[in-house]
């Protein structure tokens, strides 16, 4: 059987988190539900492109990677940017804490790039 190139990106996102996911899962919170969902995620730890001058900045900034899919990921129909929260520690080390969800930086069927604030 012949799979379509959308099939391919949602069969290698699980492969994606397998080889690259955080040990420790996160916890996404959809405004106004007052539950989360474990979800798996690969921290981007570098700092953001144009974030080099944070003197300033009073949070820390977050990308990362996480399933295109409302069952086992977020799926990017169900975010509400600005609102919504992921449960994460920012670096190894730290303490876990929520981050909003600014924005979806890039997508495809299989996973989400997010940008975490």
């Amino acid at each position: 059987m012949v799979q379509s190139f959308d099939e391919i990106l949602v069969s290698d996102a699980d492969i994606f988190l397998d080889i690259f996911c955080d040990p420790v899962e996160a916890l996404y919170q959809k405004l106004g539900e007052s539950g989360s969902r474990s979800i798996r995620i690969v921290i981007d730890r570098q700092e953001p492109e144009g974030a080099e001058d944070r003197t300033k900045a009073r949070f820390p900034v977050v990308t990362c990677y996480v399933k295109n899919s409302s069952l086992d990921g977020i799926s990017a129909e169900e975010i509400d940017t600005g609102s919504d929260k992921i449960y994460l520690a920012p670096r190894q080390g730290c303490d876990e804490r929520y981050f909003r969800i600014v924005r979806i930086i890039s997508q495809d069927n299989g996973l989400l790039q997010l940008l975490l604030t």
